[in-house]
């Protein structure tokens, strides 16, 4: 692996036997990083090859197991290059499984949520498959592989691998490891040669183990990997399940972004979630500064009024300002006069009498008492005998005009009509 890295080994990283132990490696680092910064696993899963590294993280596997492991089924799998592959679609497994019906050699390989699964296969078939399910309007995508795992075309591996795992000898598990084989929780013992055969031919059933982890009360999950593969799957999943809308579903790395700046983002949102984070071991040394806490912030005792808006009353009474005129042929008759708009009456807006905004009776009596008070002001006013024949509408642009019509020479003795 190194010696690809430094260009010391012509193959590329691309080549199964190359990139698959990497990975596998990379997956068993940032699991020891996450460890490092005290995040420690209470349960384990994987999916197809991802399962070797969480076997090793929940002590069942020694590294040289886990790597050899890896090592062995990238080497076996090598020989199947270019003779099929695999494609995700967007069905659940029930419905991807009788769209391939018929199709030789297709079989589901991956069930990844309850609408997303991998269909793996012989080339031709593949294509001819997604070309069917396209026409259909349902999503496929392409997965950058060219062997056909999880399916038929594995089955000439059983004995040489069976045979090259024969003297495994896994131990018990410090941390439960739950299968993506069938979602169940597993012993260390019985992650043998047989159970790593299992793992390459058998469907790989990720989220029936997420939806038991989930079901047994574990909240967090943070995929252990250098670019997040199933974080969006499972967390859509995830959200059409009731059940399970508190979940919190996190990336390790991002393949085009900084690695340390993505892993110290998911640290932040896992510590406010929650967990307890070793900061010593985040920021070692002269850069690990000191906690303290947040000083109180100082009572000033200061007021912040908000300023009224200014409009021109001339000197009329509130609520309502308007003009008062007296009539000069009748000096017993006055007029107050306004204009009425959403503005001055804001409170029409919720007084709608089919559709219309209109100008509620209490609204009338304040424009008569406004007219009173100017017309007579320092005076004592009652209202009584009160008739309201048709309703004032507000528009909605512009104004009304209205005018409040008093007669009388004193209050005791006035009438008014609006």
């Amino acid at each position: 692996m190194l010696a690809v890295l430094d260009g010391e080994d012509s193959r590329s990283l691309a080549d199964i036997e190359i990139v698959q132990p990497t990975l596998t490696a990379v997956m068993i680092a940032l699991a020891a990083q996450w460890r490092a910064w005290g995040i420690e696993p209470d349960a384990v899963i994987g999916q197809s090859m991802g399962e070797i590294a969480a076997a090793h993280v929940a002590g069942a596997l020694t590294l040289e197991q886990a790597l050899e492991i890896a090592v062995v089924r990238a080497r076996l799998l090598s020989a199947l290059r270019g003779q099929g592959g695999m494609l995700a679609v967007e069905l659940a497994e029930k419905d991807a499984a009788l769209a391939i019906a018929g199709s030789p050699g297709l079989a589901v390989a991956v069930v990844a949520s309850p609408t997303w699964t991998v269909i793996s296969g012989p080339t031709e078939p593949l294509a001819a498959s997604r070309a069917t399910l396209e026409g259909r309007g349902i999503s496929c995508r392409v997965v950058a592989v060219d062997v056909a795992s999880h399916g038929p075309a594995v089955d000439v591996l059983r004995e040489p691998l069976l045979a090259a795992l024969a003297t495994l000898r896994p131990t018990d598990t410090r941390v439960p490891f739950y299968s993506g084989i069938d979602g169940r929780r597993r012993l260390g013992p019985a992650l043998d040669a047989d159970y790593w055969w299992q793992n390459l031919r058998a469907p790989a059933r990720v989220w029936d183990a997420v939806t038991t982890l989930v079901a047994d009360g574990h909240g967090v999950l943070l995929e252990i990997s250098p670019h997040p593969i199933l974080v969006s799957t499972l967390a859509s999943g995830l959200a059409s399940d009731l059940a399970s809308t508190s979940v919190l579903a996190l990336a390790s790395c991002h393949r085009h972004g900084d690695e340390r700046a993505a892993m110290l983002t998911s640290l932040g949102r896992l510590h406010e979630h929650g967990l307890a984070v070793d900061w010593s071991a985040v920021a070692p040394g002269p850069r690990a500064g000191r906690r303290v806490a947040l000083p109180a912030y100082v009572f000033q005792r200061s007021t912040y009024r908000l300023p009224a808006p200014r409009g021109d009353h001339r000197g009329a009474a509130l609520p309502f300002a308007g003009r008062l005129e007296i009539l000069a042929d009748d000096p017993q008759t006055a007029i107050y006069s306004l204009e009425l708009d959403a503005a001055t009456v804001p409170y029409a807006e919720e007084h709608l009498v089919e559709g219309e905004r209109v100008l509620p009776g209490t609204a009338g009596v304040e424009l008569a008492l406004s007219a009173g008070n100017r017309r007579w002001p320092g005076q004592a006013l009652a209202l009584a005998d009160l008739h309201y024949q048709r309703t004032i509408t507000i528009p909605a642009e512009g104004s009304v005009a209205v005018q409040v019509v008093l007669r009388g020479a004193s209050p005791a003795q006035a009438s008014f009509a609006i």
